[in-house]
């Protein structure tokens, strides 16, 4: 868990991310706002809502496309430690996500033949396979 300060939330428990995915911005400027605060995007609110979810909640739902397709292209990119990162703070929206055209991740790297992240998308399902069987 990192330290409160780092993350500066406030009140409600919500960071930077959150606030940003509740609102509309211009082309460009969430998807560059979530690149340089990655490593909040799996971080939850007083009410257990990622920034995707607040984004969803808002009726900002190009926002969330948007954050999907940042995680898109962190597989893509392979970004596995950013990726195993989301995956252990428990970031619920990994494998189920598409690139702006609606391709899904696993059809692009099928298509891609990217054999490294289609290897990390095996682990990641596995892994969430494996922890739901503790509850």
């Amino acid at each position: 868990m990192k330290p409160r300060s780092f993350l500066l939330q406030d009140e409600a428990g919500q960071t930077v991310l959150h606030f940003a995915a509740a609102r509309v911005h211009p082309d460009g400027s969430f998807y560059a706002l979530l690149s340089h605060a990655d490593s909040l995007l799996a971080e939850r609110d007083a009410l257990y809502r990622t920034c995707r979810d607040g984004a969803v909640d808002s009726g900002q739902e190009e926002n969330a496309a948007t954050v999907d397709r940042f995680v898109f292209d962190a597989f893509l990119q392979g970004r596995s430690t950013f990726i195993r990162m989301l995956l252990h703070e428990g970031y619920d929206h990994l494998i189920h996500v598409a690139d702006g055209s609606g391709r899904e991740l696993t059809a692009a790297l099928q298509q891609q033949k990217n054999t490294p992240a289609l290897a990390l998308v095996r682990e990641v399902a596995d892994f969430v396979v494996s922890s739901s069987s503790f509850f």
